[in-house]
């Protein structure tokens, strides 16, 4: 049998849990003797749709990247792969195709396969289908705060009930957002009516998600199955000769528990010396206290089995409704008792083994390490008591072939893949007029949202903000010289390699201006560099990442300016690189290409590096830009004369300030790129970095952006848009066409050539 396993990503570019599933069911499925191929997404874009052939495990990858704009999990549709997924199907020619995500692949994958005569089965790993935001979680990034912190969405998916909530998340038009989820809830009714079987890997996911999907289908829970781990030899001083010891493994995030599991464990031992605790994955939230607490990087099998022989229980608090629990499942295989949250999957994957406490509940879990220390008996108790029957990847893989044989005899059900794109035309159809009738529309008059405060290219007064720069030094005559400005805040060792990074440049004219953004003093950072770099130090206190950055504009001699923030670097070509763009070509911005770093954080406060990638390397369109903040700071080189007549940073932001910079200055100059690696950034691969912490300030400050600069992309947009309009008349042509051809049949006048 022919398969073809469809979901979101899959390795070498990401390794999740699905991933992992998927790669384990595929290893399975092969040695049955099965042919298996893997059609996936990525979270990278290309400047249009493309097929990327690869190869993971023994086994093909075909990967479907989409081309440039803005992703809306709240209506996932991805028209620009359309034709790459049907190019797969048909080259692969599966018998059975197994959904396991929607997610980077658009909304229609499951009804362009049963409309080639390829049975589909679904299986739901998430709540994806009834919720835009995946995990029916919109409150766990300040679950802390929250008057009912980590609390799971319990409301049906719909206009009503879903669009206050995305509008507070998502850079979406508000007056689009109730057709998009109307739409998105349609699509996915749809998705499933048209499967052969849709699973689910719990019994619990399945109850839940019969009360949320968007249509009622049977759901038959069909438990994932785990690889086959080896026990390592115990190690240490078990309980209780020693202190009580504790392994928590997987992801460290919020969403699995590990705040409530780190305040537990100071509740129940408050002096310290009664309890061990270890977290292993390597990915802790900065602001979790882990003094005292063994962090452990990213693990592997082996690794796992010594951490467990080395522990006494395995603890899982997580706030998500987890639809199945692997973790519990890798724990119990491994010879730990454990204790679990009594939301989701976990429960039902632990049995005698297993001791559940309320989700989010320190106090309730500490009671019960607290109870473990006062009577050890508990605890040998439940490793006294039989294991749960746990099924390995192999005999989950039996059991999903038999799936696949029987609904390979079934009749498949009709689909309509016209009315959604037929409904999306309309909207277009509707739009375009009021957008093209006259020189200087107005988008609140058709799309009922508060106009822009400046109207299209034309007749609009250059947006400026109430920020200017009064230089404070002496401006360099030569027209050669280039201020770097960095801004730090109590990160020395990143400081001092941003500041070497500067020092070891090739090209000759260099000064760099450091401000200290309220942290502790680092004037001693900069002193041995001083002999090779001219070094401006400014120190205005705790005034925030704008106003930091604009001090230091203040104190800038350079013709030219270009930006380091402190866990940033500059290769020693990239000033050079810049400078002889902006010569060449008499530009008065260029940028270059940048490696994002992937890091995590060592216990010891040390980052390490996981990943490098280069995200982005597009030359520029306001479009784009307006889709996406594709430029990254540290890659622009721009001339004082775009800030003295536009601006500095706008001091009212918290965040996205560098695109909002660049949205001004792109109303007056243009941006040359240079397609080459100059420079690097840094992203923390946890719950601490600012895209993170700051969501929903980076959703309204989108929105508010968005509203603010349309006219900067309006060009681009309306031609867009015309070559839209355009196809909209094309296709009502070749309707045309076919009604006549389909009348001539009718009449019994068929011409050769028909």
């Amino acid at each position: 049998m022919k398969i073809l396993q469809v979901l979101h990503n899959h390795p070498p570019e990401f390794r999740g849990g699905v991933e992992r599933y998927v790669e384990n069911l595929c290893a399975g499925l092969s040695t049955l003797g099965h042919e298996v191929a893997v059609c996936c997404g990525s979270d990278e874009q290309t400047e249009t749709a493309t097929l990327r052939e690869e190869a993971w495990g023994g086994v093909p990858v075909f990967r479907l990247v989409r081309g440039l704009g803005v992703r809306n999990p709240a209506d996932p549709v991805e028209p620009g792969l359309v034709p790459l997924y049907e190019q797969v199907l048909d080259r692969w020619a599966p018998d059975v195709v197994h959904v396991h995500h929607w997610w980077n692949l658009g909304d229609d994958v499951v009804r362009r396969g049963v409309a080639r005569g390829v049975p589909v089965v679904v299986t739901l790993h998430d709540f994806f289908t009834t919720c835009s935001l995946f995990f029916r979680m919109p409150n766990i990034e300040s679950a802390s705060e929250s008057v009912n912190p980590g609390a799971p969405c319990e409301l049906e998916q719909g206009p009503e009930t879903c669009v206050p909530c995305l509008n507070e998340r998502m850079a979406i038009l508000p007056s689009e957002m109730p057709r998009f989820v109307g739409r998105r809830s349609r699509s996915f009714a749809a998705e499933l009516s048209a499967a052969a079987a849709v699973l689910t890997p719990s019994r619990s996911h399945a109850e839940y998600l019969a009360k949320w999907l968007p249509i009622s289908v049977p759901l038959r829970p069909v438990p994932l199955g785990s690889p086959v781990l080896d026990a390592a030899p115990r190690t240490g001083t078990p309980f209780p000769d020693g202190p009580l010891r504790i392994l928590h493994f997987g992801n460290l995030s919020r969403l699995k528990g590990v705040e409530v599991l780190v305040s537990a464990v100071r509740m129940a031992d408050p002096d310290g010396d009664g309890i061990q605790l270890v977290l292993a994955g390597g990915r802790c939230a900065e602001d979790v206290d882990l003094e005292g607490i063994t962090l452990v990087p990213e693990y592997d099998s082996v690794a796992l089995a010594a951490l467990a022989a080395a522990a006494d229980v395995a603890v899982f608090p997580s706030l998500a409704l987890e639809t199945y629990g692997l973790v519990a499942d890798e724990a119990i295989r491994l010879g730990l008792p454990v204790v679990v949250s009594d939301r989701g999957a976990l429960g039902e994957r632990v049995g005698g083994r297993g001791v559940m406490v309320p989700a989010n509940d320190v106090a309730a879990l500490a009671d019960v390490l607290r109870g473990f220390l006062d009577d050890p008996a508990r605890l040998t108790a439940l490793n006294d008591a039989p294991a749960p029957e746990i099924l390995d990847s192999d005999g989950h893989a039996s059991t999903v072939a038999a799936i696949y044989d029987e609904v390979r005899g079934q009749v498949l059900p009709a689909v309509d893949l016209e009315s959604p794109l037929l409904e999306r035309l309309a909207r277009i159809s509707e739009i375009l007029p009021a957008l093209t009738a006259s020189p200087s529309p107005s988008p609140a008059d058709n799309l009922d949202v508060a106009a822009p405060s400046r109207e299209p290219p034309g007749s609009t007064p250059m947006i400026t903000q109430s920020y200017p720069i009064e230089t404070k030094v002496a401006v360099d005559d030569s027209g050669d010289l280039v201020s770097v400005i960095t801004r730090t805040r109590n990160r020395r060792h990143l400081l001092q390699e941003a500041v070497a990074s500067v020092a070891a440049q090739d090209y000759p004219h260099v000064e760099l201006v450091v401000c200290n953004d309220g942290g502790e003093d680092v004037a001693d950072i900069l002193d041995p560099y001083r002999e090779r770099l001219k070094i401006t130090y400014v120190d205005p206190g705790g005034v925030g990442r704008c106003k930091a950055g604009n001090v230091a504009l203040e104190h800038a001699s350079g013709t030219w300016i270009a930006w380091l923030d402190d866990d940033d670097l500059h290769y020693p070509n990239h000033l050079s690189t810049l400078v002889a763009k902006v010569k060449a070509t008499g530009a008065r911005l260029a940028y270059t290409d940048a490696h994002r770093i992937d890091v995590t954080v060592r216990a010891d406060g040390t980052w390490e590096e996981t990943g490098r990638s280069v995200p982005y390397s597009q030359d520029f369109s306001r479009l784009m830009l307006f889709r996406q903040a594709y430029i990254h700071l540290v890659t622009v080189l721009h001339h004082r004369e775009c800030m003295e007549r536009l601006g500095g940073f706008d001091e009212s932001l918290e965040v996205l300030e560098d695109w909002d910079m660049f949205f001004r200055f792109a109303q007056d100059y243009e941006f040359v790129h240079e397609p080459a690696v100059t420079s690097a950034f840094r992203i923390r691969d946890d719950d601490s970095n600012a895209v993170t912490a700051l969501r929903k300030e980076f959703a309204d400050t989108r929105t508010r952006l968005f509203q603010r600069y349309i006219h900067v992309a309006f060009p681009e947009l309306l031609g867009m848009l015309d070559a839209g309009r355009g196809q909209i008349e094309v296709l009502e042509l070749r309707v045309q066409e076919l009604e006549a051809k389909l009348a001539q049949h009718a009449a019994g006048d068929v011409g050769e050539n028909s």
